[in-house]
């Protein structure tokens, strides 16, 4: 039997915090074989067949139903009661732990901010027809938005496979159900981002993501996935807090990272100075008049 609950844009919001490098996580026996040297300790990417996850998690688990801003759509969203694995991976008070666990199961409130914002800024000629990449997705919220919004391919990718198997597929599954996409339109990958852009050729049209810039240490396997996956026409739409206490990352420093180490150029779509300031910033390949000094 399935259990359905309504609720408005409030979720699970957590807090990013910095980790004593000595206090080890046990890792679960079903996540990917990590290599421990110091240069190589990120999980390599894969894709993840979606037909090899547990079809009980749709079927007989617990869900949630979250309103979308300014539409008639609800997304499905499975439970944490649902799903053992997370009360596994979170049992240290750590929400991120570097190269073994980032954040997936929760949801952070950029990401919220940022489903709000397409929702409100005509969404419609963003994403019907195009192919979209929720980068860094966790709960899969963002891409699934976009399947909603029209558009024609969508891809998933999260650090841990653990999320992707229990909470992603489990939920975009579950959507599918009430949308005209075809299953075989989304694919799935966990992985470490340099492996990803070296696994995965694939050209989108729209890369979402959220809360990924905390750790300036990543920048570079970041920018390597705008680089090579994104479409020449494409954008990149981010949403983040402007500093990540304890990580040293945060908007303005991506920023001027992509200034001095790329072909792109930013612009702010949105800015909320509340508390830690937040904001939605649009990347895209830098054009000829931009490069010679001009205005686009």
């Amino acid at each position: 039997m399935q259990h359905v609950c309504h609720m408005v844009l409030i979720g699970n919001v957590g807090e990013v915090k910095n980790v004593d490098p000595r206090k080890k996580r046990p890792t679960p026996h079903f996540m990917q074989d990590k290599v421990t040297d110091s240069d190589s300790k990120w999980l390599p990417a894969v894709e993840i067949d979606p037909s090899e996850v547990d079809g009980a998690l749709v079927t007989e688990g617990k869900w949630f139903t979250k309103k979308v801003s300014n539409t008639d759509h609800s997304i499905y969203y499975l439970s944490s009661e649902s799903n053992h694995t997370s009360k596994i991976l979170c049992r240290s008070d750590a929400d991120i732990e570097e190269a073994q666990y980032e954040g997936g199961f929760k949801v952070w409130d950029c990401t919220y901010h940022l489903m709000k914002y397409l929702c409100l800024n005509n969404p419609k000629a963003r994403f019907i027809g195009k192919k979209v990449l929720d980068l860094g997705c966790g709960n899969g919220f963002l891409g699934i938005l976009s399947i909603y919004l029209g558009a024609e391919v969508v891809h998933f990718q999260d650090y841990n496979d653990i999320v992707i198997r229990n909470i992603t597929i489990p939920n975009v599954l579950k959507n599918l159900q009430k949308c005209s996409l075809p299953p075989e339109k989304c694919k799935f990958y966990a992985g470490d981002w340099k492996s990803f852009s070296e696994l995965n050729s694939f050209k989108y049209d729209v890369i979402l993501t959220a809360a990924t810039i905390y750790n300036s240490k990543c920048y570079g396997k970041l920018l390597s996935v705008f680089e090579e996956n994104l479409e020449s026409s494409g954008s990149v739409i981010l949403a983040a807090k402007s500093h990540y206490f304890g990580w040293g990352g945060g908007t303005r420093k991506f920023e001027d990272y992509l200034q001095q180490n790329s072909k792109f150029e930013t612009s702010t779509l949105w800015t909320c100075s509340e508390g830690v300031q937040q904001d939605i910033i649009e990347i895209k390949f830098q054009t000829k008049d931009s490069v010679n000094g001009l205005s686009s």
